[in-house]
């Protein structure tokens, strides 16, 4: 028998034993978002997790910010960004009621 070598630590957040369904229209959240974005926008993300969404979208804009209130998330999130070689980003830690942002400043929110 083949020995394995033993499986990675689970880095992040674990969503495999969920079992969703959805109903009516699917939402193109990706394709939305792309299509407002320019590289003369500003991107907000919210509770951006690992930026498994952010870093898709992230290359379309001038500025992409994205947003957590957990500082090991945004640990995470760093180490995927770092990946992405995007120069245009960057990671804050806050709460979205307490965004360090100046009025008027995202053009797109996700």
């Amino acid at each position: 028998m083949k020995k394995y070598p033993k499986p990675a630590r689970l880095k992040g957040w674990d969503f495999s034993q969920l079992k969703v369904t959805e109903e009516g229209p699917r939402i193109e959240y990706i394709n939305i978002t792309k299509a407002l974005l320019n590289t003369r926008k500003t991107l907000l993300d919210i509770g951006t997790g690992g930026t498994e969404k952010f870093s898709t979208v992230a290359p379309r804009a001038k500025t992409a910010i994205a947003i957590d209130v957990d500082p090991n998330m945004l640990k995470i999130a760093a180490d995927n960004l770092h990946k992405t070689h995007l120069s245009n980003t960057h990671l804050v830690l806050c709460d979205s009621d307490k965004l360090p942002l100046a009025a008027s400043t995202v053009d797109v929110a996700t």
